[in-house]
């Protein structure tokens, strides 16, 4: 079956040279027929590495393929200067190689972006998506996200997206996502749940939660939480972490929905 893309290659190939037809142009348009001949063998014939495929994106051939222990270093160095301080990639490596699915776009053996997946239920979680900044808008974060919510099985999928990052949102918008909500990230001190509770002299409400939440950085919905609400006269907080506030306002690291430093907005596909 490989006989097939290698055929096309070889037309562009004879095109360009025999017609003086421009190759640039011509591997953009063999690009469409190689690309959903991939898709057509990996949907009805068991084509081998069918969730991950070699694609041709402009111009040059990438694969989508699992993130390996090796790709630890690689991984790290590419994401390093993602914002001002850092990146939080090396922190969570580990826990995202042992779980959900992370994938990662390779050329000639180089990572030129990657991504991972949260597994829930009823739905999954996009999070942590980099690429080069030279590979940027061409085409490599639309195909990982892509592969992301097909390998996932899920029906509905969900990310979170920082709100002055235009070009992830209007990336988002363009797969089909919705913004369905937003949360605020508020800095500060980071103290756990519990710390805040003894230190407010919060006690347990018995209430039901009525409306969604994030809790490590994941957008659930308020079925999810199996805690008790915590409150006092002035402040109401979820067990979450970071701790996310309903009423009122701390000092300390948190989420909530009455503003902050960073506005976050959640994005939704079904």
């Amino acid at each position: 079956m490989d006989s097939v893309p290698l055929a096309i290659g070889a037309v562009s190939f004879y095109l360009s040279r025999h017609f003086h037809l421009n190759t640039p142009l011509l591997n953009v348009f063999f690009y469409v027929i190689n690309y959903h001949y991939l898709i057509f063998m990996n949907n009805f014939f068991n084509y081998p590495g069918a969730k991950f495929f070699k694609v041709k994106i402009f111009l040059f051939d990438v694969r989508i393929e699992k993130v390996d222990l090796k790709d630890k270093e690689e991984i790290i160095e590419l994401s390093k200067d993602s914002f001002e301080w850092g990146d939080y990639i090396e922190y969570v490596f580990d826990e995202w190689l042992r779980s959900g699915i992370f994938l990662k776009a390779v050329e000639n053996g180089e990572i030129l972006g990657f991504l991972h997946v949260r597994l829930f239920d009823e739905f999954s979680w996009l999070e942590g998506l980099r690429v080069k900044k030279e590979y940027r808008r061409k085409g490599i974060a639309t195909e990982l996200t892509k592969n992301a919510m097909k390998i996932s099985g899920k029906n509905i999928h969900r990310l979170m997206i920082l709100e002055t990052n235009v070009p992830s949102i209007e990336l988002s918008k363009k797969l089909g996502f919705k913004p369905i909500d937003r949360v605020y990230y508020n800095y500060g001190e980071k103290k756990s749940a519990d710390e805040i509770i003894r230190e407010y002299n919060l006690i347990k409400k018995d209430e039901k939660l009525k409306e969604n939440y994030v809790d490590k950085w994941v957008y659930l919905d308020f079925k999810y939480y199996l805690d008790y609400i915590y409150s006092n006269h002035a402040l109401s907080i979820l067990k979450t972490d970071p701790p996310f506030v309903i009423n009122g306002s701390i000092n300390y690291e948190n989420i909530s929905r009455s503003g902050g430093n960073e506005c976050f907005i959640i994005f939704e596909k079904r």
